[in-house]
């Protein structure tokens, strides 16, 4: 194998220009794809198509004319009060259709009740935008309210999503970049090693876009996750310490990359035995994850192929005494390692599948307070939500 590596390193430094060329095109593509890139949480995302559950909901949807209203709770409204508002959103927000009730809560209270509807077929961005309009109106009015239904839940889903994101991925690129510092032997080796974690991060999200697959929140974790293996492959080579036999950049790639190549190749066979799950979701993770192991395997391989150089190692010491220590306790770290495992048994054995919507947000989470509220006035939402 490193007889491989070696000829395959070679001659990508030997069509230098077109190897980047093809490289820099890919990455572009994947880029400009990534931007087209949404979130989408919708109950149709975590159902297989030809789930017989899921079409029997839908049948049944369909037979009965169910809708899937924005079910607003305003409790305190007056019947003229009611009619402004009905008005309002009538003709502020792009709803297809509004219908209202006055109904009395379980404490006596009158209430106003209100079911939005969007138009069929709207896109998450639609739902979206029509749920901003709908809270404009009752913040222009300065009315108390409470909001409940399953689209209603699946945006925010969607928000929740994608805010996540924003804040994971800057903290999760933060704490690469130092570790490189740290590992890396030189300036020069530790852009290489974030590129090998960015660059496939980029083109995971674009093949996804391309292929039209619709982000939910398993997927999301996706390009964190291709981030840190290609940082993971191409820190393997970068901290390994130049011997006389492997001086020059070429051969210490040669001898580095059958191993990388191993690891690689294992993630993508964990991943993709994720393919036999009979959960769509499951599955689509597997399919995407193995795909996302050979593009952090493969850029990590082509970008240190082409520039990686060794430098002077940046030795990392370990504490004085450490692994003598280790050795003096070594029944007692067994014991403990055997008690967290005993730990994770009875965890599993307590694990219950399946989960609301609702069980995705925060106990204190305005959505679950909305929820809440309907509740106790009488209106039973949780049954209407989909088990997931």
């Amino acid at each position: 194998m490193e007889r491989f590596f070696r000829d395959f390193a070679t001659a990508l430094r030997r069509h230098r220009a077109l190897t980047l060329l093809l490289f820099v095109g890919l990455t572009l593509v994947s880029g400009v794809a990534a931007l087209q890139s949404r979130v989408d949480n919708s109950l149709a995302v975590w159902q297989a198509a030809d789930d017989p559950h899921w079409q029997q909901y839908q049948q049944f949807v369909a037979r009965y004319r169910i809708i899937d209203p924005l079910i607003l709770y305003l409790p305190g409204l007056d019947l003229l009060s009611q009619e402004e508002i009905a008005d309002a959103l009538q003709a502020e927000t792009s709803a297809d259709r509004l219908s209202s009730l006055a109904i009395r809560s379980l404490s006596g209270q009158q209430v106003g009740l209100f079911f939005v509807v969007p138009r069929a077929d709207s896109s998450p961005a639609a739902l979206a935008t029509l749920l901003a309009e709908v809270e404009g109106v009752l913040g222009q009015h300065k009315v108390a309210y409470h909001l409940g239904g399953v689209w209603y839940l699946t945006t925010l889903l969607d928000q929740l999503s994608a805010r996540s994101t924003q804040t994971l991925f800057p903290v999760v690129l933060v704490i690469l970049i130092v570790g490189s510092i740290v590992l890396g032997r030189s300036w020069r080796n530790v852009v290489l090693v974030l590129l090998c974690g960015v660059l496939p991060a980029l083109q995971i999200t674009g093949v996804m876009a391309l292929c039209g697959v619709r982000l939910n929140m398993i997927l999301l974790a996706l390009p964190p996750c291709t981030m840190i293996l290609g940082i993971a492959h191409a820190i393997h080579l970068v901290s390994k310490q130049p011997d006389p036999d492997h001086a020059d950049g070429v051969s210490l790639f040669a001898r580095v990359a059958p191993p990388s190549l191993l690891s690689g190749l294992t993630i993508m066979i964990g991943f993709f035995s994720l393919v036999f799950s009979s959960y769509l979701p499951i599955r689509q993770l597997g399919r995407w994850g193995a795909v996302a192991g050979a593009l952090s395997l493969a850029t990590s391989l082509v970008v240190l192929g082409l520039f990686f150089e060794p430098a002077p190692c940046r030795a990392i010491p370990l504490p004085q005494g450490y692994v003598g220590f280790m050795a003096r306790h070594r029944l007692s770290f067994a014991g403990l390692f055997l008690v967290l495992i005993v730990l994770s048994g009875v965890g599993l054995s307590r694990l219950q599948t399946g989960s609301l919507i609702l069980d995705f947000f925060q106990d204190t989470a305005q959505v679950r307070h909305h929820y809440q509220e309907i509740e106790n006035g009488g209106l039973g939402l949780t049954p209407f939500e989909i088990d997931l």
